[in-house]
């Protein structure tokens, strides 16, 4: 259970996987920032500025959860790597030295370390940093995550939103060969797991792995078949745009055994239906 007393401030509490962590840490003092305060953290001159406002408000033990981030890769590369790498190093230069944990989140695919992908270029270079970074008081922490849902509706430019506009719209859904190896994790299993790995005395950078990969092309043949639209799903008529993972060679965290996670297909078609 989460503790009672440490405070959670969350920087980027407009999202999906911010509402999911002020939902599970509902019984703590959670601060939710405005991003008028943060927007120009990136800036290295903003250093003081950022240790001023933390030092005066946080307690002993408080969590600082980053859920900033910018997920489309064909976003601005400057704009990627300002708010995906720029913002949560600074604050966690910032902050060094004070007994707090610090919480980013970043990409399973960070492992594939020659992706062509920027976004996960930028992911990659913060977690790098991490995997470096050394404090007795200051813990970081950043976990490489599959794919997300729960929490209002999917991204347009995500495999998941593009099915669902398919679905809503009983339009043709065109995509890849689909041999792609996804995990799709509901975002309450995932915080949940976060808020385990937090008690252990442990830090740098975790793979936030359940072992239940899925091909896109079974997730996709799963859920049309669910909702009897077999013959909206085009496969194989899309190119795949960037390296990806094709071995299901995913192995369960041995710190979350005791989280069940849903199973992918019904995990997803109950998330589908609920906002259909």
């Amino acid at each position: 259970m989460p503790l009672e007393k440490r405070k959670i401030f969350i920087i980027g509490s407009r999202g999906r996987l911010a509402k999911a962590i002020v939902n599970y840490y509902s019984e703590n003092k959670c601060y939710c920032l405005e991003r008028e305060i943060y927007e120009d953290w990136s800036d290295e001159s903003k250093l003081p500025e950022i240790r001023d406002f933390f030092e005066s408000t946080i307690v002993d033990e408080s969590v600082i959860f980053i859920t900033s981030g910018v997920l489309n890769s064909k976003a601005d590369k400057a704009l990627l790597n300002k708010v995906n790498y720029h913002l949560p190093w600074n604050i966690i230069k910032s902050l060094e030295g004070l007994k707090i944990k610090i919480v980013t989140f970043g990409t399973i695919h960070e492992k594939l370390a020659d992706s062509t992908n920027p976004y996960v270029k930028s992911k990659i270079r913060l977690s790098s940093k991490i995997d470096s970074f050394s404090s007795k008081s200051t813990k970081v922490f950043h976990f490489q995550i599959h794919t997300l849902y729960g929490y209002g509706y999917p991204s347009d430019f995500m495999f998941l939103g593009q099915l669902y506009n398919a679905i809503k719209k009983q339009e043709k859904f065109n995509m890849s060969s689909g041999h792609q190896i996804r995990e799709y994790h509901h975002l309450d299993d995932v915080v949940k797991s976060v808020d385990i790995i937090l008690s252990k005395n442990t830090q740098g950078v975790i793979e936030l792995t359940n072992g239940s990969g899925i091909k896109l092309r079974d997730l996709a043949m799963g859920v049309f078949k669910e909702f009897n639209l077999m013959h909206l799903l085009n496969i194989g008529n899309l190119d795949i745009q960037h390296k990806d993972k094709f071995i299901n060679d995913y192995t369960k965290n041995k710190d979350i055994e005791l989280v069940d996670f849903r199973n992918p297909i019904n995990g997803v078609c109950d998330y589908l239906r609920s906002i259909l």
